[in-house]
C-alpha cells in the first residue's frame, strides 16, 4: 500500500488495474442468527474471518474491509504480478473449502457467493478520523453485482477476469450479463 506518515486533507490514492473480490459469508440460518447471543456471533464471524485473512496472506490477496458479513479482498494493489486473478480465484476457492470444512464440524453453518470482477481502481486513505484504505470505482461495483447474482458457494467471474486466468478451471457459463 502507499505510505504516509500524517493524514493530511487530500487524501492518498493511486489508479490501479487491478482484481477485486466482494465476498458474503451468508449463515445457512438466518432465524438461527436472529435469535443468537451476539457474543457467540461475533466470534464465529471473526474466526471465519480470521481465517480468511490467512487464505489471503497464502495467494498475495489483501483484505480490503469488512462491513458487517461481507468481506472485500483485492489482488494486483501491492505488487505488480501477471497472476493477479489467478491468486483471486484460488482465494476464492479456498474459502469455500474453508467454510465446507468447518460447516462439518459446527452447528452454525456459514455459506457464501463470491465475485470477481478485472479492472480499474482508484485506491487510497480515504477520511480524516478513523480513516481507512479503500478501493472505488466502477469495476468495484462490478464485481459487487458479479457476486450479488453469483451461486452459494461458488466463485463467479466476468470475462474480464476470465481473459487473465493462467491456470484452468472448471467453469460453469451462467450465460451474458452486461455488468455495466
Amino acid at each position: 500500500f502507499p505510505s504516509h506518515d500524517t493524514c493530511s486533507s487530500s487524501p492518498i490514492n493511486s489508479l490501479f488495474g487491478s482484481v477485486d473480490s466482494v465476498v458474503f459469508p451468508v449463515p445457512d440460518n438466518p432465524k438461527k442468527i436472529a435469535t443468537s447471543p451476539s457474543e457467540p456471533l461475533f466470534a464465529e464471524l471473526s474466526e471465519v474471518f480470521s481465517a480468511f485473512d490467512e487464505i489471503c496472506g497464502r495467494n498475495n490477496v489483501v483484505r480490503i474491509k469488512t462491513i458487517g458479513d461481507a468481506y472485500m479482498a483485492a489482488s494486483g494493489l501491492t505488487d505488480y504480478d501477471t497472476h493477479h486473478a489467478d491468486n483471486l480465484i484460488q482465494a476464492g476457492l479456498q474459502f469455500i473449502e474453508f467454510l465446507n470444512d468447518r460447516n462439518g464440524q459446527n452447528e452454525l453453518k456459514w455459506r457464501c457467493r463470491i465475485g470477481v470482477h478485472s479492472g480499474s481502481v482508484i485506491a487510497g486513505i480515504v477520511g480524516k478520523t478513523r480513516f481507512i484504505y479503500d478501493v472505488v470505482g466502477d469495476d468495484v461495483n462490478i464485481a459487487a453485482r458479479v457476486e450479488s447474482n453469483g451461486r452459494e458457494m461458488a466463485v463467479s467471474f466476468t470475462d474480464e477476469t476470465k481473459s487473465l486466468l493462467k491456470s484452468n478451471y472448471d467453469v460453469y457459463e451462467s450465460g451474458y450479463r452486461d455488468w455495466e
